[in-house]
Parts: structure tokens; C-alpha cells; sequence
């Protein structure tokens, strides 16, 4: 995964040449609201990490079984775990294949697979509730390693030129060492009224081994400033 510095470039390249792109008053109406607060909509910028996966028609098929279809984007992170996450959230975890002989080609949906979704941020009542869901095999090698998924909420402004990010609040799920299903349900009030916009950053833990991160798109809430934890995360 690139690094926080790297990715923190990369965007504010982007957003200079965008800016220097677009029309003044495009810009001005793209810093508006997009939805009701209880209605986030998705930005449509991508996580810096991602990238729009190329798929054959076999892998389009069985992404689509897994319940992850449309606009998909891969992330893939330093130890070869790839996710494929769909603009609703829904994820397919592949595991990084075992290595093969010279010549052989290691098939792409192997036995390492998980599949979850993020639960989007969306302000309920004076809340702001979030999470995830990583859901895997419960045969072997699975069921004999620890199985976690642990998040995180990361708020900006809302607008185009907002490409400062805080992580708030950290979660780890609450499932037994070696349950199949890791799940992240979390609340947060909304202390403040002000309009922001929020994304949710997974770390599953299959196997035994931490996979990540992984970031889900961005939603912009109004109404529903969360602080961060007392003493940072």
C-alpha cells in the first residue's frame, strides 16, 4: 500500500489539476451537499489505494456471485492480499496465492477468500453509525487461526480541495478468536452540526495474519460532527 505521505501527493495533485481544470462555479457547487442527513451519497473520488480492476468475464461472474457487481475497484496491499470493493461497499477478500513451480500459473480465486462489505457512515438520529463485515470459511486453514476485523473512521471537510484526513475513532470486532464471521457495529454522537464527509478503513486479520488497510469510498454526512477519541487513536 503507498504510504500516507505518498498518497497525500498524489492527491493534492489531483485536486490542483482539477481545480485548475474546472469552471470556478463547478467548484463552488461540488462543495454543496449532495443528500438528506440521513442520505449520505458517495463522492466520486476513490481511495488513493485504488484502482479499477480489470476483470475478465469468469472473474466479473464470480464477483457477481459474491454479491460484488458494478464499478469495482482493486486495492492491494504489501503482502499481496488483493480486495475487490464494488461503489456499495461490498468486498472480496483474496488472499496472496502460494507460490508455484516455474511455468505454472497460480489460479486467481484461490481457497484464501473472504467476502464483506463496509457499512457505510450514516447519521441516524443525532449518531453517526458505522463498521464492517468480513465474513470467511469456517473449513481449514481458517478455522485454526485467529479471525478479526478491525476498523477505523476517518472524517475531511466536505468539498473538493479537503484532502486532509483524521482517523477519529478505532474498533476491533467482538467475535470469539475463531469465529468464521468478524463483525464492526459502532456509534458515535454527532457532537457538533457541521457537514463532513467520512470513510471507514478495514484491517482483517485471517489466518492469523493482519491484511491492510483497506478504504471504502467517501460519503458526505450533513449535520454530524464527530470528535475524535479522547487522546487520539
Amino acid at each position: 500500500m503507498k504510504t500516507r505521505n505518498v498518497a497525500l501527493t498524489a492527491a493534492i495533485m489531483l485536486v490542483l489539476s482539477s481545480v485548475l481544470a474546472t469552471p470556478a462555479a463547478a467548484l463552488a457547487q461540488a462543495g454543496d451537499a449532495t443528500g438528506g442527513v440521513d442520505d449520505p451519497q458517495p463522492t466520486s473520488t476513490l481511495p488513493a489505494e485504488a484502482e479499477i480492476a480489470e476483470l475478465t468475464p469468469a472473474e466479473e461472474l464470480f464477483l457477481e456471485e459474491k454479491g460484488v457487481e458494478g464499478v469495482i475497484t482493486v486495492q492491494e496491499d504489501a503482502l499481496g492480499a488483493a480486495m475487490y470493493l464494488d461503489d456499495e461497499g461490498d468486498w472480496v477478500l483474496t488472499l496472496p496465492s502460494p507460490e508455484t513451480a516455474p511455468g505454472e500459473v497460480a489460479p486467481l480465486w484461490g481457497a484464501g477468500i473472504c467476502v464483506g462489505s463496509f457499512y457505510m457512515p450514516i447519521k441516524v438520529g443525532s449518531y453517526l453509525e458505522w463498521g464492517g463485515q468480513n465474513s470467511c470459511s469456517s473449513a481449514p486453514p481458517n478455522a485454526v487461526f485467529p479471525h478479526y476485523l478491525d476498523t477505523r473512521l476517518r472524517d475531511t471537510c466536505q468539498g473538493p480541495l479537503c484532502i486532509v484526513v483524521d482517523d477519529l475513532w478505532k474498533v476491533r470486532s467482538n467475535n470469539s478468536h475463531y469465529a468464521s464471521v468478524a463483525t464492526v457495529a459502532d456509534s458515535r454522537s454527532c457532537v457538533e452540526s457541521g457537514d463532513r464527509a467520512y470513510s471507514v478503513v478495514a484491517w482483517p486479520t485471517v489466518q492469523g495474519v493482519q491484511y491492510g488497510p483497506f478504504v471504502s469510498s467517501t460519503v458526505d454526512v450533513d449535520g454530524c460532527h464527530v470528535h475524535p477519541a479522547p487522546g487520539g487513536v
